[in-house]
């Protein structure tokens, strides 16, 4: 893993986003301003208006503004933006609001802010999958934000810069330097998604908050509320105060402490919090690497009753789980651990440190054809405590 890299460019990303902001007054919405006699881009009650910044502006406090057709905003320094204290609700109207262009810097500007005073309501009154597509980050949240229904996307093509897995797509980005805001995010229906391409990116989450940069963002004045709908990625905001409906999180497979789920077990490992891990659902893998999850700080690793397998027996000298500690303890419990095998295979690698331990419990260990577990090195100290657990090698070649 290049963990630096990933940590660094999440960091640049932040610092981007932060610097944006400031500068940002009005929005230019490109393309959507329309010709006499065609249809007006956002409406309020009976006022038609040509930009949707337009129709933000002139909306009073329990107002609701009724997008007309599909609207292309420009990817710049300037957003859509509410903010004054009001409560403004969104309706889709089952058009899409869809970022476009670049900066050609590589990086994306937030789509949309709601300011500290300003609570937004975002809702699809058709059913026709109104949506709001972004290219790598939706909605910087300093105030409240209700999403009731519709779809929150991040899958506008992002472009002038060469896609690698270390970049980053969030959904809601909460912002809340020196703990002056309260930023708060209900959700009790409609989505939070992913194109293909940010799908692949490394840190592809529906709710983040980023400390990168030595900006503290006081994460216990955050609340996250989420009771209905999908989301998609990861989510991770260590130190809010979350309430969530674990069914909502469709690509889940592991929680890491309190408040990290991830769509993938090697994120939780390298995850941006400390804790110990709760899978939550089977994983079936395919190896691209000689080790696939490598464990290298103590940890409690609770399979929850679920198996993490490989299916494929062809990989030389693949290892499922490699763990390679310079100190500490490491503990497995409640998992199956089933590798189909391979030349010298290895279900679990125990390397490191002299002074390591290792507790497996109530656990399967298998192997398709050589090791279930392998100690390597001449490390004298090192070993491992079997409680309830089955080893399992089913032939050996």
């Amino acid at each position: 893993m290049m963990k630096k890299k990933m940590i660094l460019f999440a960091g640049i990303l932040a610092a981007f986003l932060m610097l944006a902001v400031p500068f940002a007054v009005a929005s230019v919405d490109s393309e959507d301003s329309y010709a006499s006699g065609s249809e007006p881009v956002a409406m309020i009650d009976d006022a038609s208006y040509n930009t949707l910044q337009e129709a933000i502006d002139a909306a009073e406090s329990e107002d609701t503004i009724i997008v007309q057709r599909d609207v292309e905003v420009a990817n710049n320094s300037v957003h859509i933006i509410f903010e004054g204290d009001r409560n403004i609700t969104l309706d889709l109207n089952g058009h899409s609001i869809t970022q476009t262009g670049g900066k050609g810097t590589g990086l994306s500007y937030p789509m949309i802010v709601v300011r500290p005073e300003t609570t937004l309501s975002i809702v699809d009154s058709t059913e026709s999958d109104g949506k709001i597509s972004a290219k790598t980050t939706a909605v910087q949240l300093q105030g409240t934000l209700n999403l009731i229904s519709g779809t929150i996307s991040l899958d506008s093509e992002p472009t002038n810069y060469e896609i690698n897995e270390y970049m980053a797509a969030y959904g809601i980005w909460f912002y809340n330097p020196e703990g002056k805001y309260f930023p708060t995010f209900n959700m009790s229906g409609g989505k939070i998604t992913f194109g293909e391409t940010q799908k692949e990116f490394y840190y592809a989450h529906a709710l983040t908050i980023d400390d990168s940069y030595g900006t503290v963002n006081y994460t216990d004045s955050i609340t996250v509320n989420v009771t209905g709908g999908m989301l998609e990625g990861s989510l991770c905001l260590p130190g809010a105060s979350i309430t969530i409906d674990e069914s909502v999180l469709v690509d889940a497979v592991a929680k890491l402490g309190d408040d990290c789920y991830y769509d993938d077990l090697d994120k939780a490992l390298w995850g941006d919090t400390a804790g110990d891990i709760l899978i939550l659902k089977d994983i079936n893998v395919d190896p691209e690497t000689n080790y696939l999850f490598e464990i290298t700080r103590p940890i409690t690793i609770d399979g929850n009753g679920k198996t993490i397998s490989c299916s494929k027996a062809s990989v030389s000298d693949f290892k499922l789980f490699d763990i390679n500690l310079a100190e500490g303890e490491v503990t497995i419990e409640n998992l199956t651990l089933n590798l189909a095998g391979g030349s010298n295979s290895r279900t679990l690698n125990i390397r490191g440190a002299t002074d390591i331990t290792v507790n497996i419990k109530n656990s399967n260990i298998i192997n398709g054809s050589h090791y279930a577990i392998n100690i390597s090195g001449s490390n004298k100290l090192m070993f491992a405590v079997f409680v309830s657990a089955h080893i399992q090698v089913i032939h050996h070649a």
